[in-house]
């Protein structure tokens, strides 16, 4: 089974990127058509590429970010992430994302010491 999926941003998903706010109308592409998604390997590459995508359409960039922007993105990786999971409907990688706990993939937060 080989398929490219395409994914529209969830229109709650504002957040800083590089290039600035992630707008509605904004959209994730991943590709995943030189794999052969019924196979373990594949499922396995599908989900790691769907994760990076995932991650830097999301990112507010690198350095010191305020909580709440570490937060909006955290919540927009996983979002987009479960979003491409779904929309590609590839049962092995569905079973991955499941068994991989993707909810909540945060990232580590540094806390700043006096």
């Amino acid at each position: 089974m080989k398929r490219s999926a395409f994914c529209a941003v969830l229109a709650a998903s504002m957040v800083m990127s590089a290039a600035g706010a992630v707008r509605a109308e904004d959209a994730m592409r991943v590709q995943l058509a030189d794999l052969n998604l019924q196979t373990d390997q594949g499922a396995t590459v599908a989900l790691a590429r769907i994760q990076h995508q995932a991650d830097a359409f999301c990112s507010a960039g690198e350095g010191r970010q305020a909580l709440a922007v570490v937060a909006a993105v955290n919540k927009c990786v996983v979002a987009m992430s479960r979003k491409a999971v779904d929309q590609l409907g590839a049962p092995r990688v569905t079973t991955l994302y499941a068994e991989a706990g993707r909810t909540p993939d945060a990232r580590p937060v540094a806390l700043a010491r006096r």
